[in-house]
């Protein structure tokens, strides 16, 4: 029976529950299907997550306060895949050969990372409540300083509350099995064993899923009936600048909502999974089959630390344009079917040398009353210093061209 399978919420490390053993495993997918999607996991997750973490930390364009925030979540999900290869090396040897203390830091560190992660998203939903609902407070009060103050807590209130993995995670023998396996589990005391893991399932839903999830629920909804209004309200005259800040507003949100999903996505069917064993829903099942569910649902929640980066980079122009300078990518220029190629690269070109036209027409005395300079009349003109030094990094190569705008 699967009667502690809901002990089992946070710890999934050695892949056997507190009763079980190796038998959990069918032959079909244990010891190397598992393994290698951990692996994959993890190799995915840490350098997605390490390229986010070094491009806010770099680049002034991602420094914002939601780029913040993202880099807090970024940071919980690199600590934990950084431990994720030890799930994947216990469950090959279907044992756990890494001693106790490294059982309590994988454990607390699987159940911090869930925590950090949805407090992470629900401070992402509340900001951006902020910044629509009430704008004269976000420019008042929506700092980096204060970002990092609410970073810190968030820190603060995962450390606690993921605390009783620190206090009953063990590392023992497999009561059950005559080969002595060593299991990496939460130990609840034994008389109220069966209680307090089912306590343990309810207190990780409510306060890791359930009431964060309301939260980021409402504020989307009141920020969706705010933009309503907003449009239903709008005049004509409304300028130019106020509906730049709206478009650059609901692209933020975008990103947040989809990062939301995916997440609710990842970890929905774990919960459900663990809320309809403590109805004993499965006791009639047979055992492999509710295992493969139990690691699917596992693996599911484990890949929300690798999606991420994707996202960002598919949903943000910023993260996608600051990976691409990371990672020396150069970006394609585009030719549509109103735009030749020929006439394109004179665009392009001119562009290019916009500032050392602007250059041009702040220091070199004209004989002309046209005030309007462009690149024919270039040749005319005595270069100056400031000239030569701007004309020399446009040619020296990728590093000169960072005043070339990309075509869109």
């Amino acid at each position: 029976m699967l009667s502690n399978v809901s002990e089992m919420t946070v710890n999934e490390s050695s892949g056997i529950g507190n009763e079980s053993g190796p038998p959990w495993f069918g032959p079909a997918y244990h010891p190397v299907i598992i393994p290698v999607v951990y692996g994959v996991i993890s190799v995915i997750g840490l350098t997605g997550n390490s390229l986010v973490i070094y491009v806010v930390m770099k680049y002034a364009r991602v420094k914002s306060v939601t780029y913040l925030y993202i880099l807090n979540l970024a940071l919980a999900d690199e600590l934990f895949v950084l431990l994720l290869p030890l799930n994947a090396a216990s469950i090959g040897l279907e044992t756990w050969p890494f001693g106790t203390v490294m059982c309590k830091i994988s454990l607390y560190v699987d159940t911090l990372n869930q925590f950090v992660s949805i407090f992470c998203l629900t401070v992402l939903s509340v900001d951006r409540f902020v910044a629509v609902a009430c704008p004269v407070i976000s420019v008042n009060r929506r700092n980096t300083r204060m970002a990092r103050t609410v970073n810190i807590s968030v820190w603060a209130i995962s450390l606690v509350v993921s605390s009783p993995t620190v206090i009953f995670a063990t590392a023992d023998p497999a009561p059950l099995h005559e080969s002595h396996e060593i299991t990496c589990n939460l130990d609840w005391p034994k008389n109220v064993s069966r209680t307090m893991g089912e306590a343990w399932v309810i207190y990780t839903f409510t306060l890791g899923f359930a009431v964060p999830l309301i939260i980021i629920v409402t504020c989307y909804s009141l920020m969706t009936r705010r933009l309503c209004d907003s449009v239903k309200g709008t005049s004509v005259q409304r300028n130019q600048s106020r509906r730049h800040r709206e478009k650059a507003i609901k692209k933020v949100e975008r990103l947040v909502a989809v990062v939301v999903t995916v997440f609710v996505i990842c970890w929905l069917p774990f919960y459900i999974f663990q809320i309809a064993n403590l109805f004993h829903t499965f006791d009639m099942w047979d055992l492999e089959t509710v295992a493969g569910l139990f690691y699917f649902t596992i693996a599911l929640s484990y890949s929300n630390s690798c999606c991420n980066p994707v996202l960002y980079a598919f949903f943000d122009e910023n993260f996608k344009k600051s990976f691409q300078e990371a990672l020396k990518i150069r970006p394609k220029i585009r030719f549509t079917k109103h735009l030749a190629p020929s006439n394109a690269y004179n665009t392009f070109y001119s562009r290019r040398t916009e500032l050392v036209t602007m250059t041009v027409k702040s220091t070199v005395p004209m004989t002309t009353g046209d005030t309007r300079m462009d690149t024919l009349k270039l040749p005319n003109c005595v270069p100056t210093p400031e000239m030569s030094k701007h004309f020399g990094q446009e040619q020296a190569g990728p590093t000169g061209r960072k005043h070339v705008q990309q075509l869109t």
